[in-house]
């Protein structure tokens, strides 16, 4: 599990292992350019306490995969460990085909490369880089069309070789199988090439959309592909650093734009801990930037003598910069930020509620001296999360201050974390009361060494829901064991829909022997068995769960991509899907199940498959629906793809829908801080704006937006921005805000 105060651990390249906290951190998920989520805990339906939620799954920015894990020694991995590994292959070589042979034929063409130049060059950026066979052999014979077209064009003539090129975003790219006719490198030809490279951003997080792709001559050999100012702020090589920002200026960009990327790359380069990057940028552009992210960034690092360093060059900021900073010092336990922050504040300035984030996190040192200079009082403090993670130091120091609130869900966060040493600490005190749902408490949280010492040490019995929890976590053995201590559990009837999620048909025949008629099954279990792909699962249910089955089941087969239960489902029961398999399956870029529902079913998708597609930002989805479907879109799908940065996918819904969008694009897209959105919206749409564009990137601390928005709109903003902005502390918005204030 990843220390939550840096973030995910990076095990090997494109794979990440994080924990719940980091799973919540939408913008560090981004930031490090993930795309797919494999989450390994039950549902929070299924455990509201061990459970943890796919947090972003509405918004689309993620594809997740779900396999419950319960975190004992006795949990059976095997049989998840084929899709967990395939959902990762998936995720780890996503797009390194066909996005990877637009570029490449893009290299042939305009900037006279070979097959084997154009996959070295590609490769140097992105390692995984491999079209398959059949597009090989296309780009082979295709580099060999554009030879031979060139000798044509200039038999006399030597062949031109690669010049430097910036590439800038633009329209979606040609069809490789276009035969090529010899034309200088145009403007249009690279906006080409642009989209087919965000395709690669977006799927395997390459750096942001203000990047430029350069393609070299004889010019930087050791670096042929020009990286953006926060990739070089990520890699924290100064020089390289410098020369990307050099590059932006050359490139005449606009001032906003080299402000929104500096920024970004400052707060990059704190969390990395590149201080000799942050202290460059600050010192040569620290009028244009937000502090307060930056020092939030080096305080919950716990560098003392650079966050002091920036303070020192704050400018005209007022000391309350230092506000939000507080927190992340306390999230990171780090004392002497803490003691040097209140000295700057003042007791009465200084933000006391920060208590809390050092008890979640375990740190009694800083719990400490919260409580020593008298920052207790008036703080709520709650006992759960401390609890749920296990922080036994710091449980024991709340009890003995008589501090924090141990509610009943906080007491159950003991025995459903599996944490014995709290569990018997509550034990000693009463807080936990000595019964039988201990035991079915704690078999259910997949802690079921724990379960078998309530009952056989502890003696607080067993009820047969405990029985239920073993068959859920596919354990025979468990199963076995305790229909021997109490024989009574087979007399009585229970519904075992949650023994589906093991997948193990082993379990379920284990059942139908011992229990017979007195174990019930629903349409719940054949769907919890769909959405886990359990085909033997299901197949096994359809002889004995008579009772009607629901249009849900393919639903969720095909949501999840489970192709091969979705046929034999069409194969062998009839009540079909809904339109909501084929919505929920594009939305999740499921292209293998969105093609065969459409060759194999009529039920056809509503006009969200395409937005859910645009939203998440798929293309090659929302390319196929508009040629393949037609249900089209609504305003959303422009909407939701400008809110989430996807520019790739407004291009292409420009260029070919009619549906346009509506002010809350412009509104999104500043609100989450994508500028090349907003100026793409800006001389591409002529649809209304309106103040709200202003007052969004404002409270969410978007400073270049906002003085974007400020010189190139005329909109302006309400009251909201000025009062967003101070309650959020975002010192240099307000003051640029109250300059513009009419």
């Amino acid at each position: 599990m990843a220390d939550s105060r840096r973030g995910p651990s990076h095990i090997i390249d494109h794979v990440f292992v994080g924990s719940r906290a980091d799973a919540k951190d939408k913008e560090r998920l981004l930031e490090l350019g993930i795309t797919h989520i494999l989450n390994v805990t039950p549902t929070k339906t299924a455990d509201p306490v061990a459970g943890v939620a796919n947090f972003f799954e509405k918004d689309k920015c993620f594809v997740y995969s779900r396999c419950a894990v319960m975190d004992n020694r006795a949990e059976n991995l095997a049989p998840l460990f084929s899709g967990c590994i395939a959902f990762i292959e998936q995720a780890k070589f996503y797009g390194m085909s066909r996005s990877v042979s637009m570029v490449m034929a893009y290299l042939m063409q305009n900037h006279s490369m070979g097959y084997d130049d154009a996959l070295a060059l590609v490769k140097r950026q992105r390692p995984v880089a491999q079209p398959n066979a059949g597009f090989e052999a296309q780009l082979r014979a295709f580099a060999e069309r554009v030879s031979r077209s060139r000798e044509r064009a200039q038999p006399n003539a030597q062949r031109p070789t690669a010049k430097r090129r910036a590439i800038g975003p633009s329209r979606p790219p040609t069809s490789i199988d276009d035969e090529p006719t010899r034309k200088p490198i145009s403007r249009a030809s690279d906006m080409a090439a642009a989209a087919a490279v965000r395709i690669i951003q977006q799927a395997l997080g390459l750096p942001p959309p203000a990047d430029l792709l350069q393609v070299h001559g004889n010019q930087e050999q050791d670096d042929p592909v020009a990286i953006s100012i926060v990739s070089a702020a990520r890699t924290g090589d100064v020089t390289r650093f410098e020369r990307a920002v050099g590059r932006l200026v050359e490139a005449k960009t606009d001032p906003c734009v080299v402000d929104h990327e500096l920024n970004h790359a400052a707060k990059v380069a704190a969390m990395r801990g590149h201080s000799d990057i942050v202290r460059r940028v600050v010192s040569q552009h620290g009028p244009h930037l937000l502090m307060a992210p930056v020092m939030d960034a080096v305080a919950r690092r716990g560098d003392l003598s650079l966050l002091q360093w920036l303070f020192e060059r704050r400018a005209d900021r007022p000391i309350s910069v230092l506000v939000p900073a507080t927190r992340a010092a306390a999230e990171g336990g780090h004392v002497p930020v803490l003691e040097w922050i209140m000295s700057v504040l003042g007791r009465g300035e200084f933000p006391r509620e920060a208590m809390a984030d050092a008890v979640d996190r375990g740190h009694v040192p800083a719990a400490q001296w919260f409580k020593d200079h008298g920052l207790h009082t008036g703080v709520v403090l709650h006992a759960y999360v401390p609890i749920l993670a296990g922080h036994v130091d710091m449980v024991k120091w709340l009890r003995e201050n008589q501090l924090g609130v141990f509610d009943s869900m906080a007491i159950a966060a003991s025995y459903q974390g599996g944490h014995l040493p709290l569990i018997q600490l509550f034990l000693d005190e009463d807080l936990i009361e000595r019964s039988p749902l201990l035991t079915s408490a704690t078999m259910w949280s997949g802690h079921w060494e724990l379960s078998q010492y309530f009952d056989v040490v502890v003696g607080v019995g067993c009820p047969y829901m405990t029985l239920w929890g073993a068959a859920r976590l596919g354990r025979i053995d468990l199963c076995s064991r305790l229909l021997e201590r109490y024989p009574e559990f087979a007399t009585q009837t229970m519904n075992l829909d949650h023994a589906c999620e093991a997948g193990d048909v082993a379990v379920l025949e284990w059942i139908d022997k011992h229990l017979g008629e007195h174990a019930t099954f629903s349409k719940m279990g054949v769907v919890i068995a769909a959405r886990g792909g359990h085909l033997p699962v299901v197949q096994w249910l359809h002889q004995r769960v008579l009772t009607p089955w629901s249009k849900e089941i393919m639903d969720v087969a095909a949501e999840e991509g489970h192709l091969a239960l979705l046929q034999w489902l069409h194969e062998h029961r009839s009540e079909g899907c809904s339109k909501k398999a084929m919505d929920s399956a594009a939305a999740k870029n499921q292209h293998h199940v969105v093609q065969w529902l459409h060759t194999n079913r009529s039920e056809g998708c509503t006009t969200r498959a395409m937005n859910d597609a645009a939203a998440a930002g798929h293309l090659e989805m929302l390319q196929w629906l508009h040629a393949n479907r037609d249900e089209g879109c609504t305003v959303n799908a422009m909407n939701r793809a400008a809110g989430n940065g996807h520019l790739a996918v407004l291009q292409f819904l420009h260029a070919n829908r009619a549906e346009g969008c509506t002010s809350e694009a412009m509104r999104l897209a500043a609100a989450n801080g994508h500028l090349d959105v907003l100026i793409w919206l800006h001389e591409h749409r002529s649809e209304q704006w309106t103040p709200e564009t202003v007052d969004s990137a404002a409270a969410n601390g978007h400073l270049a937006i906002v003085k974007w928005l400020l010189s190139c709109r005329p909109e302006g903003f309400t009251s909201r921005a000025l009062r967003q902005a101070e309650l959020h502390k975002h010192v240099e918005i307000c003051a640029l805000l109250r300059r513009h204030e009419r």
